[in-house]
């Protein structure tokens, strides 16, 4: 159980260091490092989403809900699992 904690907090930093990543964006606009500006901030943006889902959706598929296809599908529509409502987030 602890190590499944540990696992946990390391996909909760990643995800609070690519938000924050994304905030910084703004940041790129100094003219020497990337131009046109608002090209380069939305590819790094592009990037750090990207990631960023692939790891929700490694951590949707991964995670021991049941041990078939279903079992997880019935998970994800459960209103009191915690994996629902940022799923759905997600998807809108």
């Amino acid at each position: 159980m602890k190590n499944n904690s540990q696992i946990q907090i390391k996909f909760h930093w990643i995800y609070l260091i690519g938000i924050f990543l994304i905030l910084a964006l703004p940041l790129l606009a100094v003219a020497p490092l990337f131009h046109p500006p608002a090209w380069a901030k939305a590819v790094v943006f592009r990037i750090i989403f990207s990631v960023l889902i692939f790891i929700f959706v490694y951590q949707l598929l991964y995670k021991k809900y049941g041990v078939d296809f279903i079992g997880k599908i019935k998970n994800i529509l459960n209103k009191k699992s915690n994996i629902f409502w940022p799923f759905w987030l997600l998807i809108a």
